[in-house]
C-alpha cells in the first residue's frame, strides 16, 4: 500500500490512517489473534504476506526491529507503525539509518 507522495504535507489525513488501522485488524485476524495479544519475527513476516505485501527478509527484519518497542515482540500499534515506515523509507540505506538513529534513543 504504497502511498502517493505530498510535497507540502507530512502528515497522513485521517483516512490514511484508518487504511493502516485496517490493514492492522486484519493481519491479527488472519493470524488468529486478538488485538492485545503481540508476535514475534516471524508471526509479523506472516502477517506482511497475509496483507499483501511482500518484501524482502532482510527488510521484514529490519523494520521489525526498528518499530517493535521491545525488539523482542509488536503490538498491533507497532505494526500499523511498520506499515507507515515501510510506505515511507523506501530504499535499505534510509532504513538503516533511521535504525541508527533510533537506537539512540530510550523509552521510559
Amino acid at each position: 500500500m504504497l502511498l502517493p507522495s505530498k510535497k507540502d504535507e507530512q502528515c497522513l489525513t485521517a483516512e490514511e490512517l484508518r487504511q493502516y488501522e485496517d490493514s492492522a485488524r486484519t493481519a491479527w485476524k488472519l493470524l488468529g489473534k486478538a488485538e492485545e495479544e503481540a508476535i514475534g519475527l516471524d508471526e509479523f513476516a506472516s502477517a506482511l504476506e497475509q496483507i499483501g505485501s511482500v518484501i524482502f527478509d532482510s527488510r521484514s527484519t529490519e523494520l521489525f526491529s526498528v518499530c517493535a518497542q521491545n525488539g523482542v515482540l509488536m503490538d498491533m500499534t507497532e505494526f500499523e507503525f511498520a506499515l507507515q515506515v515501510n510506505d515511507a523509507v523506501q530504499d535499505e540505506a534510509s532504513l538503516e539509518h533511521i535504525t541508527a538513529r533510533l537506537q539512540g534513543f530510550t523509552t521510559i
